[in-house]
Parts: C-alpha cells; structure tokens; sequence
C-alpha cells in the first residue's frame, strides 16, 4: 500500500502491478517458463557486456548455445576478433596464459594433425596420378611402336 500526502488530504492507492522481485536462482522446470527467461536474460547479458565496452573500452565476446540448439554470439567489434586476441594472447609467452597453455598447444596440434592429413591426402592423389601417366605411356608406347617386328 503506498500512501500519498498533499497539503490538504491524505489518500491510500494500491500498487497496480507486481514491480520487481527477487527471484530465487534455480533450474526452471517449465520449457516455455525456461525459454523465455533464456531470451529476456540473454538480451540483458548482451545489453550489460555492450555498455561494459563502451563505458571501459574493452573487448568482450560471449556466445551462447540455448537449449533449442541455437548458437548466440555477442562481440564488440566482433565475436572473432575478440577470440583471437585472447587466443593470442594465451600462445604468447608471459601474457598469463600459462594457465591455458595445455589448451593452446592442443589446439595447435589439432591444427598441425588437420594439416598433416590433408597433405597426406594430397600426397595420395599424386601417388595415384603418377602411377596412371606411367600406365598410359606404357600404353602409349606399345601402341606407338611394331613389337612383332614386321607388318
């Protein structure tokens, strides 16, 4: 109840709507309750990281995976640029990425084994076209040339 005083009456009026609560943080049972709260608190965390950047001049990306298997990304510039500079900065010696160093010199061997098995693919292939130009010029030669020795 909200009571309201002027200089000459004094009059009750109720609040017409709930307001803000608190709410108590807990995994929501109710699939619509639960996608809706994902949507409004999302758009807040994107809201809040925006004014972060803004206000302090940082980079800051987050991406978010929502239970409908959709991805959502937030990045001041971009999403990309701010995972980089922060990967870069974790390969860098002394930058305080020792922390993620196994994480760094993992993604870096995945990196080299993708390599590693494409270039043995390719490897492959010109293994496989070589042995085809040698079938078709023994071939060609066979053809090319009289091996009974008379016409």
């Amino acid at each position: 109840m909200l009571i309201a005083k002027d200089n000459s009456t004094t009059t009750l009026k109720r609040k017409t709507t709930q307001g803000r609560k608190k709410i108590e943080i807990k995994k929501i049972v109710n699939l619509s309750n639960c996608q809706v709260t994902f949507s409004k608190w999302r758009v807040g965390l994107f809201k809040k990281a925006s004014e972060l950047c803004i206000l302090s001049g940082t980079e800051v990306a987050i991406i978010v995976h929502s239970l409908g298997k959709r991805v959502f990304a937030f990045g001041h510039q971009t999403t990309d640029v701010a995972v980089d500079h922060f990967l870069n900065d974790m390969l860098e010696p002394g930058s305080g990425g020792e922390s993620w160093e196994n994480y760094a010199s993992t993604a870096k061997a995945r990196e080299f084994n993708k390599h590693y098995m494409n270039m043995c693919k390719e490897l492959e292939a010109d293994k496989k076209r070589k042995e085809l130009i040698e079938v078709q010029k023994r071939t060609a030669d066979g053809y090319g040339h009289n091996v009974g020795g008379g016409f």
